[in-house]
Formats: C-alpha cells, sequence, structure tokens
C-alpha cells in the first residue's frame, strides 16, 4: 500500500510487480483458481435462494391443489395432479439447465478477461 500511495497522480504503477505481490499472495494463503468470483458466486446464490423459494411455493400450491381434487372429484383429479407434477417436474430441469449454461457463460466471460 505505501508504493500506491507514494504515487505522483501521472505516474504508472509498476503492474507487473503489483499482479506478483497478489499471485505470491494467493499462492502463500494456497488458495486454488477455481474462476469462481465472489461477486459470481454472490449472484449465483441469490438467483438458487430465489429459485428454492419459488419451487416450494409451487409444491406447496400444487399439493394444495391436490388435496382439493382428490377431495372433489378422487381419481380423476388425481391423475390430472400428476400430469401437472410431472410438467413441474420437467421446467425444474429445464431452469436447471438454463443455470449450469448461465454458469458456463460467466465461466467463459471470466476467462477471457485473463
Amino acid at each position: 500500500m505505501k508504493y500506491v500511495r507514494e504515487l505522483n497522480f501521472d505516474q504508472k504503477p509498476n503492474y507487473k510487480m503489483l499482479k506478483g505481490l497478489f499471485e505470491g499472495l494467493f499462492r502463500e494463503l494456497s488458495y486454488e483458481d477455481d474462476m469462481k468470483y465472489d461477486w459470481i458466486m454472490h449472484k449465483f446464490q441469490i438467483l438458487e435462494r430465489r429459485a428454492q423459494e419459488e419451487e416450494s411455493e409451487r409444491r406447496q400450491k400444487a399439493q394444495e391443489a391436490m388435496l382439493k381434487a382428490n377431495s372433489k372429484n378422487g381419481k380423476k383429479n388425481h391423475a390430472k395432479m400428476q400430469l401437472l407434477e410431472e410438467e413441474e417436474r420437467k421446467r425444474k430441469e429445464e431452469d436447471d439447465k438454463k443455470r449450469q449454461a448461465e454458469e458456463v457463460r460467466q465461466q467463459a466471460m471470466s476467462k477471457e478477461f485473463e
């Protein structure tokens, strides 16, 4: 920090030396370069939490609907609920695939900046 603070406004920093300091600290602390950055992971954690909450809501509504359907029309509505649950499962799989594709895209973007 002392080096950086002593730079004049128009003076160009020694980026190679500064990068070496960070890389040395990275190795000294035994970190692993997994290409997962805090700002990317935080975003995915928020999205994952939101998806889990939405999935929980969908399941609860589906269960309520199934109970209601079973109490009114028995087996006929039960079959419909099973179809709805299957559609919901497929939608979740599609969402998971989209999320994985987004992660791959983010990793590719981060590699471009190296």
